[in-house]
């Protein structure tokens, strides 16, 4: 983790979760990755690629 990474505080009752980090998607035309203004299917479809 750098240091520009923020750990937010979960409340002891929260339920189990997994995060996935996607990473920016420099190019375009990629498949997996993210850019600011994707929409939401947009997302799905990259992290189902992991």
């Amino acid at each position: 983790m750098s240091e520009n990474d923020e750990i937010p505080d979960v409340p002891d009752d929260a339920p189990p979760a997994i995060l996935f980090r996607l990473s920016y998607r420099a190019i375009e035309s990629h498949r997996s990755g993210y850019r600011p203004g994707d929409d939401r299917d947009r997302i799905v479809a990259s992290m189902r690629g992991w």
